[in-house]
């Protein structure tokens, strides 16, 4: 059973290690634009997925850079 789990395990990693592209933005509407400027895109709650899921924009609140002090 634990073998069959880690082979299915393997095969869902190999799905998703296709070549994606993340793009972070430090609010929505900037994101909005990033997408805009990419291509069409399909709404989900918190992310942006265009281009068949191959890539994503997605955003923070606030200034990204000054919370990793």
């Amino acid at each position: 059973m634990q073998l069959r789990d880690n082979l299915f395990a393997l095969k869902k990693i190999k799905i998703w290690r296709r070549k994606m592209k993340l793009f972070i933005a430090e609010k929505p509407s900037l994101a909005r634009a990033i997408a805009t400027g990419i291509g069409v895109g399909k709404n989900f709650d918190g992310y942006i997925s265009l281009n068949s899921g191959n890539e994503i924009v997605t955003w923070c609140y606030g200034h990204i850079l000054e919370q990793l002090n």
